[in-house]
């Protein structure tokens, strides 16, 4: 039943009917990743809120680091894995697109 919900969770977020988690991957290992991207969904919606440009479904790993946040548009669905340093300092700054 938990398969079935994430399933769904994730086609909705990736916007693809047909995706599946791989049957073989294992409940507790399928916990964990959900624990894990939890977290990150709530990093990524505090860093939305304070800068209210982003899409979306944001999701920030651990340590993240976005330098000239105001120069950076972010689609919707993004991951920003752990560890992660953006500077977006240019002169049309950055565009991180959908998913």
């Amino acid at each position: 039943m938990l398969r079935n919900i994430v399933n769904k969770v994730i086609q909705l977020l990736k916007r693809d009917a047909s995706y599946k988690i791989d049957p073989s991957l294992p409940t507790f290992a399928l916990i964990q990743i959900l624990s894990y991207r939890s977290q990150a969904v709530i990093r990524g919606y505090w860093y939305s809120l304070k800068y209210r440009k982003y899409a979306k479904n944001l999701f920030l790993g651990k340590h993240v680091s976005i330098r000239h946040a105001q120069l950076i548009t972010i689609g919707q669905s993004v991951i920003i894995e752990d560890n992660v340093t953006i500077d977006a300092l240019s002169y049309n700054g950055i565009e991180l697109g959908n998913n």
